[in-house]
């Protein structure tokens, strides 16, 4: 259940349309512009001292064009996250969920596919107790708790998989609102000679990509 619900989460719409991602980008855009008018500033000073007047001609050019593409930093972040989430339920959708019986289970009020199902199908520990028997168990009771610890075994490392797994489609959701947030950062970072670390532009669009396109991947 949890598996399931995480996957279905991370590649929804809804799961980044969160009214605090919005409010969170308006903040970072906002100082971002406050830095477009301190680096103005900075050019207007330079150029009046006659410091690199060329290259002051040329940065001004860049930071306004910077400080307009920035007002469409989180769509462009989106339009990435559209794009690696469409992919995602293409392969969502083609899934066929199973029961026991091999009966295609309907999804419920929301379209959340049982994924585990399916794969726990390829490996019912069941089956083996089924097929040695009851009688056999009784003969052999070393067998039984020899097959006993194997399924105990193999059971806790699919518990461990499915856990990991959720695990890492929850990482990718919250990534995903700190690239939207902090994407206007990223986009400052073409105008500066330094580096921003993880919010360096290059870096940044790394990220994105790797950690939008985990999910069909």
């Amino acid at each position: 259940k949890i598996l399931d619900f995480f996957i279905y989460y991370a590649i929804s719409d809804e799961a980044y349309d969160d009214e605090f991602v919005e409010k969170g980008w308006g903040a970072v855009r906002d100082v971002a512009n406050i830095f477009f008018i301190i680096m103005l500033l900075y050019i207007a000073i330079k150029t009046v001292l006659s410091l690199n007047v060329s290259d002051n001609k040329r940065l001004v050019g860049v930071i306004i064009i910077v400080a307009l593409l920035i007002n469409f930093s989180l769509f462009t972040t989106k339009v990435v996250i559209d794009a690696s989430n469409i992919l995602a339920k293409v392969f969502y959708s083609n899934i066929k969920s199973v029961d026991e019986n091999n009966v295609e289970l309907k999804p419920g009020k929301k379209p959340e596919k049982s994924v585990t199902v399916g794969l726990v199908k390829q490996f019912n520990p069941q089956e083996m107790f089924a097929e040695s028997g009851k009688d056999s168990i009784k003969e052999n009771v070393g067998t039984f708790f020899a097959v006993l610890f194997i399924a105990i075994l193999l059971m806790g490392y699919m518990v461990y998989m499915f856990l990991s797994v959720a695990l890492l489609f929850v990482a990718r959701v919250i990534s995903l609102w700190i690239a939207m947030i902090f994407s206007p950062l990223a986009f400052i970072s073409y105008t500066v000679p330094f580096s921003l670390g993880r919010f360096d532009h290059q870096k940044w669009w790394g990220d994105l990509f790797q950690t939008a396109f985990l999910a069909p991947l």
